[in-house]
């Protein structure tokens, strides 16, 4: 009877063993899955944040390039404007009268002089040099 008993501990005492084996197995993979957690909950969002700076250098990238353009046009249509008042302004220039008169080097004594002044200030004051005293 003894021997029954014994055979059937054992045998209880090797099914305990195999349920053991397996709880131990079970509990080492929730306790990596429970570890494992945070991590892959980090890369996520890394992920999710990656995503969203590409696509905000992606925007920027964008709007710069547009801006560039737009600048370009702008830069663009002035100097089609500059060569047009230029060509407006060549063509009125060389086919009206010169507005400005030969140009001096030195001024006539004549009408620049100290004496010529002299002689303007005594007609302002006195009357013409050719004006006739009344007797």
């Amino acid at each position: 009877a003894r021997g029954k008993e014994y055979k059937g501990a054992a045998e209880i005492g090797m099914r305990a063993a195999r349920l053991r084996a397996k709880e131990m197995t079970m509990f080492g993979i929730k306790r990596n899955q429970m570890a494992s957690k945070p991590r892959a909950e980090f890369d996520v969002a890394i992920q999710v944040e990656m995503r969203n700076l590409k696509q905000k250098c992606h925007a920027l990238r964008l709007n710069i390039k547009r801006e560039k353009a737009q600048a370009f046009a702008v830069f663009e249509q002035r100097y089609r404007n500059l060569d047009t008042d230029l060509s407006h302004a060549h063509a009125i220039e060389y086919t009206l009268p010169a507005e400005v008169g030969p140009v001096l080097a030195y001024p006539s004594r004549s009408t620049h002089s100290a004496t010529f002044l002299g002689s303007l200030k005594l007609e302002s004051v006195a009357g013409t040099k050719f004006d006739v005293k009344v007797v």
